[in-house]
């Protein structure tokens, strides 16, 4: 997605979800039937991943011009079991980018970076 979103992956295919969604919702661990579809906008393109079986869908929304930067994603899912089940959204969107030497600031020194990217 971040070298050429021209060349992801549309339509139906099999892909394994993501391991810790396995776990938490007890599923087993393989490829899962999805449809997936790229839309591309001015400013922002979208990709989404719906994976029928599981009731659970993920939305990419990235800049549609080079570097191609994520600026934010949702995930919904079904919670809880038969009648009391309802779908929940998690929706993480980006707040600031700073440029750093990212792999060097790893320290109980570097907790500072956090305030300087809108983290509590």
């Amino acid at each position: 997605m971040r070298i050429n979103p021209e060349e992801l992956p549309t339509g139906t295919l099999e892909l394994i979800p993501s391991f810790e969604f396995l776990r938490l919702r007890h599923k087993e661990m393989k490829a899962y039937q999805a449809f997936l579809r790229l839309k591309q906008g001015d400013a922002l393109s979208i990709y989404t991943i719906e994976y029928l079986d599981l009731s659970r869908s993920l939305t990419i929304y990235f800049s549609s011009t080079f570097p191609y930067e994520i600026e934010k994603w949702e995930e919904t899912s079904l919670s809880g079991f038969g009648t009391d089940s309802k779908a929940l959204t998690t929706t993480a969107t980006k707040i600031k980018r700073i440029k750093t030497p990212y792999w060097s600031q790893n320290g109980i020194k570097d907790l500072i970076m956090r305030d300087s990217l809108g983290l509590k």
